[in-house]
């Protein structure tokens, strides 16, 4: 997500003017369904591994607007945008691993998800990395009805 998408218009007349339209994606929403089994290990221990499934909803992008010509350089126009996504797939899939200790009504735990899916379309970026959606979270709980 790091790599912006780059348009660039020019037109030719007496002179040029050239318009470049830079869109940088700072976030992606997900929904998504994950499936797994936990297991006791010892008395207070839990480990789990199971399969995540994510749908891409929306994002929040950055919009960079320069435009300068053979006679004038136009200052750089900056805004906000959502929904800029066509750059990335729609569904992808990974897998869950976690340990978790239990401690009465708390527990403390890490999991990690493996992506499996590319997630950028890299006929629109400039580079051909594997961006896989792989993560670790810190996990805190507590149960309520205890």
């Amino acid at each position: 997500m790091s790599n912006p998408v780059v348009f660039e218009n020019t037109t030719y007349g007496q002179g040029f003017n050239t318009t470049t339209q830079t869109i940088l994606t700072n976030q992606l929403q997900y929904g998504g369904l994950q499936i797994g089994v936990k297991k006791n290990v010892l008395e207070k221990n839990q480990i789990m591994f199971g399969y995540s499934m994510d749908y891409l909803i929306s994002g929040t992008n950055t919009i960079t607007t320069t435009e300068y010509s053979s006679y004038e350089y136009y200052p750089e126009h900056k805004k906000k945008a959502k929904g800029y996504i066509k750059g990335f797939e729609d569904l992808n899939h990974g897998l869950v691993f976690g340990y978790q200790r239990l401690m009465g009504r708390y527990t403390a735990g890490i999991r990690g998800q493996l992506g499996l899916t590319d997630i950028t379309k890299d006929g629109l970026f400039v580079h051909d990395n594997k961006d896989n959606n792989s993560m670790v979270t810190i996990c805190l709980g507590i149960k309520l009805n205890k």
